[in-house]
């Protein structure tokens, strides 16, 4: 008996330990823009969300995180094309920042006009998982249309959970559906989330 399982869907988990430092400098960034400025609403239920706009920001934290959210997906695009001759793409990238206090959550959404997305914690305290299991915690959504049952018999489950972690950084297809738990904390949870198109550099006629 052949046993295929078809059209799996690619979640790219990374943990990033030594970026502690560089961490610390865009909490303190955006903490402070978060105290001068408004924000937006998208997704997020409370909290507050900043302007998409950091990867054209003169910030020299700023770029380097940006740059690793390229170098991360790249190395995504590596594993899933089995060699390290890629074309020569470029990676455009829209990012934003997110400041979530206890009891902000984020609703169901993709981003399906993008062909990644990426979510990075910044800075994310550990929740009490007895009091707050799913404190903080991304939830993927099965993106087939129908679920196959065996009446009695657990088969495969309608979500996927990741629990939040700083350092992390989670690279996903745009399409896929995602919300995120209320988040439980004392100090606030900083995250970077990024659209990242890849393109090919094709010269110009000429």
């Amino acid at each position: 008996m052949d046993h295929i399982p078809l059209f799996s869907t690619h979640v790219f988990v990374f943990e990033n330990p030594e970026y502690a430092p560089l961490n610390e400098a865009v909490s303190a960034e955006l903490l402070k823009e978060r105290d001068a400025h408004p924000g937006v609403v998208h997704s997020n239920v409370g909290g507050w969300h900043s302007v998409p706009d950091l990867s054209q920001r003169n910030s020299t934290v700023l770029d380097t995180l940006m740059r690793m959210a390229i170098n991360h997906v790249r190395q995504c695009c590596v594993t899933l094309a089995g060699t390290t001759s890629l074309p020569p793409y470029q990676y455009r990238v829209q990012g934003w920042g997110m400041v979530m206090e206890d009891g902000d959550y984020n609703i169901i959404h993709d981003n399906r006009s993008t062909d990644w997305y990426l979510v990075y914690d910044v800075d994310v305290e550990e929740a009490d998982l007895e009091k707050f299991p799913q404190s903080g915690v991304i939830s993927f959504i099965d993106p087939r249309r129908g679920q196959f049952t065996v009446p009695g018999v657990p088969l495969e489950p309608s979500t996927f959970n990741i629990f939040p972690k700083t350092g992390m950084m989670i690279v996903f297809p745009g399409w896929l559906q995602h919300y995120v738990h209320s988040y439980r904390g004392t100090r606030p949870r900083i995250s970077i989330s990024c659209n990242i198109d890849v393109v090919t550099n094709k010269a110009p006629h000429g």
